[in-house]
């Protein structure tokens, strides 16, 4: 059985807050008693988007060093910026297309998909992506079952307000 831990938004902006957050986070997992087989993190890995953010993030996280314990599987958020994202956490070429990845484990695969737009708080799919995963899952063995990580809820999540609860402040209306 495939165990994932999952931490998303970390929000480093080189400030002595969030990267103390982000270690404090990073040594709870790494000290976890139980195997763990890979940890996802999905987006908003920088606040602003900068080389020197991802830098951080790379460190942090054992990116460069190989200092985890097991993989760190990464996807952007909208904070983050896909050409310093993919040279300073990734140690690749800064392009500006979609970071998407695909890691194959024993009894599962999971798919890291891109679900920024640049420039927007907002998240979608594009064509690439989705070509992507239709050719990565065509790839995958008969009846591999595999996980697809994002940033972004895939679907509108409704936020009802609940029969007959009253909010004193007035929100939602």
């Amino acid at each position: 059985m495939l165990v994932l831990a999952h931490i998303s938004d970390l929000h480093l902006d080189g400030t002595a807050r969030s990267t103390a957050r982000a270690e404090q986070i990073r040594d709870r997992l790494w000290e976890l008693p139980e195997h763990v087989d890979a940890l996802l993190v999905t987006g908003d890995i920088a606040d602003h988007g900068t080389e020197a953010e991802y830098e951080e993030a790379a460190r942090i996280l054992g990116l460069r060093t190989g200092d985890a314990p097991f993989p760190v599987l990464t996807c952007p958020g909208d904070h983050d910026s896909r050409a310093p994202y993919r040279k300073a956490l990734l140690g690749l070429p800064a392009t500006d297309g979609p970071v998407n990845s695909a890691h194959v484990f024993d009894d599962a695969a999971v798919l890291m998909c891109d679900s920024s737009v640049p420039g927007s708080d907002e998240g979608a799919l594009d064509d690439e992506t989705y070509d992507w995963i239709d050719e990565t899952l065509d790839e995958l063995d008969d009846g591999m079952p595999a996980l697809l990580a994002l940033h972004h809820p895939p679907c509108t999540i409704p936020c009802p307000t609940p029969t007959g609860w009253r909010n004193p402040a007035g929100w939602p209306p």
